[in-house]
């Protein structure tokens, strides 16, 4: 075998091993690999949730002129339900893993990480089940920094209540993140049961329920810029109510012409 084809073909398995498919894919992998088809799938069911997913992964042409294929996606669907689906996309051997990918059609948020500019910047996904593709897959719902969900400080929120006070260990951030519900156990007012938690990034929230999925309590967790935006905007009508009825009332209906002359003038020796 050609070496960059080899070497190819151990990227390739290394994707699989790190985006969550299992080791039974690498002799199908290997044999289309051999067989030098310009496209090719794979096909694997997994169990996630107590309910059983099937995937099909898709790889095409790579980019990289030195070598053969690259990974650019992959399909995964109910078993009991084919069109309940979605299409993930797959760069560099990254994206949503396959567990991840459950988890959202699942109903779950999930949350990731990406390097941009030489910054770390997290973007929550959800998906919108009220609407799909030309193709029939649901459409994902994004939410970047911007949107000003800050898990971290709904987290703190929420540390006097779980675990004793212990707050979350960073396996159970982690596993939040995923898309999993990481069990807790929940005290207040002197009451202690199990419980786990929910993200719900389109509500800047964390959600604690127990065990008969009766929600016990939510706490949000709004970033610090989303904070100062959301100041902002609340002091905007005051601020406009404020010149309403304190200046331009006052101004004479005769003196307001004056005034709009005024500010021309300004403005064209502004120019000069």
């Amino acid at each position: 075998m050609n070496e960059n084809v080899k070497k190819n073909e151990e990227y390739l398995k290394t994707g699989l091993h790190f985006m969550g498919f299992t080791p039974d894919l690498y002799p199908a992998l290997e044999k289309s690999i051999k067989e030098g088809k310009p496209e090719f799938t794979l096909n694997e069911p997994r169990q996630f949730n107590n309910k059983a997913f099937n995937y099909s992964l898709h790889y095409g042409p790579s980019k990289d002129p030195r070598y053969p294929y690259e990974w650019t996606g992959y399909d995964i669907s109910l078993k009991d339900n084919p069109q309940h689906k979605i299409h993930v996309k797959v760069d560099n051997n990254r994206g949503i893993t396959a567990k991840e990918a459950a988890n959202l059609l699942s109903g779950l948020a999930v949350g990731k990480t990406n390097r941009v500019a030489g910054t770390e910047r997290e973007t929550w996904t959800i998906l919108d089940f009220s609407k799909k593709d030309d193709i029939g897959n649901f459409l994902m719902k994004n939410f970047g920094v911007n949107y000003g969900f800050d898990i971290n400080a709904a987290v703190k929120e929420l540390t006097p209540y779980i675990n004793d006070g212990k707050g979350l260990s960073g396996n159970d951030l982690v596993d939040l993140r995923k898309g999993n519900l990481p069990d807790i156990t929940y005290t207040e007012n002197g009451k202690t049961e199990s419980a786990f938690l929910v993200a719900n990034p389109e509500k800047r929230e964390i959600c604690v329920y127990n065990d008969s999925g009766k929600l016990l309590k939510s706490v949000q967790g709004i970033s610090a810029q989303q904070q100062e935006r959301a100041e902002r905007m609340a002091r905007a009508p005051k601020k406009a109510d404020f010149i309403q009825n304190n200046l331009l009332n006052k101004i004479p209906r005769n003196t307001a012409p004056a005034l709009a002359e005024m500010g021309e003038e300004t403005k064209k020796s502004r120019r000069r």
